[in-house]
């Protein structure tokens, strides 16, 4: 079954006459002025006009000459009698809409833009909110780059070194049932939901009014896919397990290079049973301080061991601070963020 075909619409732009037929009516009934196929636009629900029998040629062609439409089977311009082989194709459009809806007022129907008519009035909100991201970018860029130099003077050294001690104990963990880790006891379970499925809930249907370019449209049904998200549910375990964790750091710290950074003592049992110890991960800190004189700040980068015991207190260095916020930017003179 084909789709059903309706009359376009389309309004005189000499005398104004309203709701003219775009298949019956080629010229305007109240003055006579020929078609402006690009003044056809979609009727509302309640106003369409059916058109019976209706063959499809394709869509109209506008005389070079006169402007007049035909029909694409014309050889000659039916308006001052021209040949047709020069024109061209009238504009087809689409329109989407909802069967049943509220039509625009007015004309009645979905017109086209008039290209002489004033630019319509556009929402600042999308511009405001651009402006808004604009100032927080920059806002943000400042607080990153934006800097100014001061002279600054080494005022002190800080070193810190640290030794995680690690025990073999219970410690009590979760994961999903099916991803157990050997040697997991005393298990408990209980459902949790995993993940979620897209299925396929019924569809989304509207109508399209399509123009067949010829001062009529056709109807069709168009219809989409719904989905919605269901969950998926899966055992989820709660378990204890014999490892090596953490249990505490041991710090060894000093203000001066002199006598160097040590590593601080400690003992560990070094078995293989539950309550054992055992070294763990390490980590240290070289910081020399920096004094700003300007505002008596003091700031802190880090530095390798040997570049650390080679800065004297009371060397002077050009450092960048950053304006917003009033850090310094350690690699300005050649250290790393601590």
């Amino acid at each position: 079954m084909t789709d059903p075909v309706y009359e376009m619409f389309w309004d005189c732009g000499h005398c104004g006459q309203k709701e003219l037929l775009g298949k019956t009516h080629r010229h305007c009934a109240n003055c006579g002025s020929p078609q402006d196929p690009d003044s056809r636009y979609f009727p509302p629900e309640d106003k369409k006009v059916a058109v019976h029998e209706h063959q499809f040629v394709g869509a109209d062609v506008t005389c070079a000459y006169c402007n007049e439409a035909n029909s694409a089977a014309a050889q000659h311009c039916t308006g001052c009698g021209a040949p047709l082989s020069d024109g061209g194709q009238a504009v087809q459009q689409v329109q989407e809409h909802v069967v049943g809806g509220q039509a625009p007022a007015a004309s009645g129907g979905f017109r086209p833009a008039d290209p002489n008519a004033p630019p319509k009035k556009r929402s600042k909100v999308p511009f405001i909110l651009m402006g808004i991201g604009a100032a927080v970018v920059a806002v943000i860029l400042v607080a990153i780059f934006w800097t100014q130099s001061a002279a600054v003077v080494v005022s002190g050294h800080r070193w810190q070194r640290d030794v995680e001690i690690q025990a073999f104990q219970t410690v009590n963990e979760g994961a999903w049932c099916d991803q157990l880790p050997a040697g997991a006891y005393n298990t408990r379970q209980e459902r949790r939901q995993r993940g979620s499925n897209r299925v396929q809930d019924g569809e989304n249907c509207r109508n399209v009014n399509v123009d067949n370019g010829d001062g009529t449209y056709r109807q069709e049904r168009r219809c989409e896919p719904r989905y919605r998200s269901e969950p998926t549910y899966a055992q989820y375990c709660h378990y204890s397990i014999n490892r090596w964790a953490h249990q505490r750091w041991v710090t060894a710290q000093g203000n001066s290079t002199n006598p160097a950074p040590a590593w601080p003592a400690f003992t560990v049992t070094g078995c293989q049973q539950m309550g054992c110890t055992r070294q763990g991960t390490q980590r240290e800190v070289n910081a020399i301080i920096y004094q700003n004189p300007a505002d008596g700040t003091s700031h802190e980068c880090g530095y390798d061991l040997a570049t650390w015991q080679g800065i004297a207190v009371g060397t002077p260095a050009e450092a960048d601070f950053r304006v917003m916020g009033g850090g310094i930017v350690c690699s300005s003179i050649g250290g790393t963020d601590l």
